[in-house]
């Protein structure tokens, strides 16, 4: 019987789904996490009254990063409310950091993801 095809799976889904895993269960919303990352929302690249401000703020601060070129805007700003959720849970910015490098995500590019989103969409942090 022959081999079944290979499909290729893009670069930026392991890292993307573990990190969305590791900070969607970190901030105690296990269950969620795929639903979240299905979600589709509107591009803010092609549509800019699509994305809200805070969603602006933070794609385009991730913007000034190449390796997040790949990865589609819906899940990154879901990975970034999930930091916000994180942090309120009582997260570490230094834990979400170390969570994103396991999951893939260079220490730079993991740290930016952090900041970014606590920039953009947590208020109080």
């Amino acid at each position: 019987m022959p081999d079944a095809p290979r499909t290729r799976v893009p670069a930026w889904v392991l890292p993307a789904t573990l990190c969305a895993v590791i900070v969607l269960s970190g901030a105690g919303i296990v269950g969620v996490g795929a639903a979240a990352l299905s979600a589709a929302r509107p591009d803010a690249r092609s549509d800019p009254t699509a994305a809200s401000t805070g969603d602006r703020v933070f794609l385009g601060t991730l913007a000034a990063r190449p390796s997040f070129d790949a990865i589609p805007e819906d899940v990154l700003i879901d990975l970034g409310h999930g930091v916000c959720a994180a942090l309120a849970d009582g997260s570490s910015r230094s834990e979400l950091v170390s969570d994103a490098v396991s999951a893939g995500f260079t220490t730079r590019d993991a740290r930016l993801l952090v900041e970014a989103a606590t920039a953009a969409y947590c208020p109080t942090e």
